[in-house]
């Protein structure tokens, strides 16, 4: 990857770090931009084989993303992050950053459940989402505390996971 797009990449996480730990929210004004950038970069370095490479990534993202955000498992501000994510890191790349975030997230959400003591209530959650996607039912509208909207909700800054996940990947010299 151009060190044009690693350096874009670095910002984006950073700053989506920063931005979601402090207000727990991932603007607008920093996902949209970053987009457009890696598209433009992509474009300036690749042509339009870049431009398309870049579409693919943020579609992947997209199509990855949705689905936890329909299931309100997932804010808007962290589908956007990933889908400029996704631009700038193309298909190939977008994919093993992708999981390893979501490991990241994982260990995270025990980390902060073992912290709260929540285990319990987290089992029955699990099994009323469960329940509610056998129905056919959104699991947001099966009660309080399956929707990341909730007051009761244990949520997790995604950007400050997705930041950690970016550093390891720079760090590994994979790119």
């Amino acid at each position: 990857m151009d060190a044009p797009l690693q350096a874009l990449l670095a910002i984006l996480a950073g700053t989506a770090a920063l931005t979601d730990w402090k207000v727990r929210r991932i603007p607008n004004w920093l996902t949209i931009p970053s987009l457009v950038a890696a598209l433009v970069l992509r474009g300036a370095f690749s042509g339009s084989i870049g431009v398309a490479d870049g579409l693919k990534g943020a579609g992947l993202a997209l199509l990855v993303t949705l689905p936890f955000f329909v299931l309100r498992g997932l804010g808007g501000g962290d589908v956007k992050l990933l889908v400029a994510a996704g631009a700038i890191l193309g298909p190939g790349r977008f994919l093993p950053v992708f999981a390893v975030n979501a490991v990241l997230g994982g260990v995270a959400a025990v980390l902060v459940l073992a912290g709260r003591g929540r285990w319990s209530q987290t089992f029955r959650n699990i099994g009323r989402i469960l329940a509610s996607i056998v129905r056919g039912r959104p699991p947001a509208q099966s009660g309080e505390g399956l929707s990341i909207d909730s007051p009761s909700a244990v949520t997790l800054p995604r950007g400050v996971i997705f930041a950690v996940t970016v550093l390891l990947f720079l760090a590994s010299g994979r790119w």
